[in-house]
């Protein structure tokens, strides 16, 4: 006997080949012979990406749509990708619906009304009740324009009274498509509108536009790009008066929909900022002094041993001593405050010293000029000596000893001088008193009593929120507080 077989290839089965199939054999004498008919169904998701990237804020109304074609209805579901734990979330709210066509295909139709807070990835699946397959689309990202609000100079909400605050409203603006490369020139960018809002007092609910009245002035930048696909735009305000009820400060941004790509706009607030003067329970004060011309340095690792930055904490910090910081600090003298660290350190190529210390006030206080009056120097004590101390061996030392001896606090120039050497002698003197907020943390707030000599930091610089005060007292300690940009007063 002889068998004829043949068979039929279907590449890239889709929906479209759908139906029922049966072969023909025929002879040259006219005999046909036909086979039974076979019925192929293709059960297919149509959908193979939900949507091009989406741009959206919270509250804006985008639907996704997902479609699947088979012999009766699918069920349809929509996944948020979880890259941490690998195990997507379900997302709720799916709405069904069916049509039949007269060849008794079923077309299922998911839509969902998605409202996301932060932004995801999204993928619809599909499945049939009698089939355990899945079919899934591929996962698109839906990005959330998000907006909020935060403060360097006042990261726990809490300043001395008085004092001027900048507070920042960073947002998104940034569509990241990468169709050619992926370079950030690529980037679309949506249009904004911000408006700073205030609400005074811990029981009022309602809203204001900072327009500039009030009890406190104000000034608002025009939003600057911080990095690729946000702005900020800074409130300056000031002076803030207390004790009081608290102020509480949000920025709107408004964002235009552009549907030609795919952005979907709308209003977003930022979380409240609440603000409150507390009374200052921290303060540090610090000296700048010249050896241009002594021969030899303080507090670094060529300083000769008595100058040695251990042996100059020691001194610094010790309390029975004529040196260090007890005998010339004013809340240390009246025992209103505890010395919470003292020490120094020295620039070699600079040839200068700096001398600082840091002290817990034991009871809180509220101005400016308080803090100055228990944490500063006072004018006729404007050295603090760590020479001729009973701690140090000063017979072995008696030149540097004897350098040292000459030099005083002019208080007419500001400066630290030699005696023979007043008139030409560029000696320099700063002082500070940095007061630190009682809160849930400390945050270091730095007021300049004068401006330095040579244009460095001026007490308006602080002021008007020139200077991040985080910055400002890492500087400090750090040695690298060199120069500030001046901002206009407000």
């Amino acid at each position: 006997s002889m068998f004829i077989e043949t068979h039929l290839t279907i590449n890239q089965v889709d929906s479209l080949v759908n139906g029922k199939y049966s072969c023909d054999i025929s002879w040259a004498n006219g005999v046909v012979i036909k086979s039974r008919e076979a019925e192929l169904t293709v059960r297919a998701l149509l959908t193979k990406i939900i949507s091009p990237d989406i741009y959206m804020v919270p509250g804006s109304n985008v639907t996704l749509t997902c479609t699947a074609v088979g012999d009766k209805i699918a069920n349809i579901t929509f996944f948020k990708v979880d890259f941490e734990n690998n195990d997507d979330i379900l997302v709720d709210g799916v709405e069904i619906t069916k049509t039949q066509n007269d060849e008794v295909r079923v077309t299922t139709v998911g839509r969902l009304d998605l409202n996301l807070a932060t932004s995801a990835y999204l993928y619809c699946a599909v499945k049939w009740d009698d089939n355990t397959t899945i079919l899934k689309s591929i996962a698109v990202p839906v990005t959330v324009m998000s907006v909020r609000i935060e403060s360097s100079d006042a990261d726990d909400g809490t300043i001395a009274q008085n004092s001027t605050i900048g507070i920042g409203c960073v947002f998104d603006v940034a569509l990241k498509r990468f169709t050619d490369s992926h370079s950030y020139e690529n980037w679309e960018y949506v249009n904004t509108s911000i408006q700073w809002m205030l609400r005074l007092g811990r029981s009022s609910s309602e809203w204001n536009k900072i327009d500039g009245t009030g009890e406190f002035r104000y000034k608002v930048s025009d939003p600057e790009v911080i990095d690729h696909g946000r702005h900020i735009s800074t409130l300056i305000a000031g002076p803030i008066k207390g004790p009081n009820p608290g102020y509480e400060f949000k920025c709107d941004v408004t964002y235009i929909t552009d549907k030609s790509k795919n952005f979907y706009g709308g209003k977003v607030s930022s979380k409240e900022f609440r603000l409150e003067t507390r009374p200052v329970v921290d303060g540090q004060f610090q000296q700048v002094w010249p050896f241009l011309e002594a021969g030899f340095t303080v507090c670094d690792d060529s300083s000769p041993s008595i100058f040695s930055v251990s042996n100059m904490t020691r001194v610094l910090m010790d309390k029975s001593d004529i040196c260090g910081a007890y005998p010339v600090v004013p809340c240390l003298k009246n025992n209103e405050c505890t010395l919470e660290d003292a020490g120094c350190w020295g620039d070699s190529t600079a040839r200068n010293l700096t001398i600082f210390y840091i002290v817990k006030l034991k009871k809180g206080v509220w101005t400016i000029q308080e803090i100055e009056a228990l944490v500063n120097l006072s004018p006729h004590s404007k050295l603090i000596q760590f020479w001729d101390c009973s701690l140090n061996d000063t017979k072995s030392y008696e030149k540097e000893i004897e350098y040292l001896r000459r030099m005083e606090f002019d208080v007419d120039s500001d400066e630290i001088v030699q005696k023979e050497k007043r008139a030409n002698h560029t000696g320099l003197y700063v002082g500070i008193a940095v007061a630190t907020l009682l809160a849930i943390g400390s945050a270091i707030i730095v007021y300049y009593r004068k401006k330095l000599k040579n244009s460095e930091i001026s007490y308006e610089d602080f002021d008007s929120g020139g200077i991040g005060i985080g910055q400002i007292v890492m500087n400090i300690l750090s040695g690298r507080n060199k120069s500030a940009t001046n901002v206009t007063d407000i």
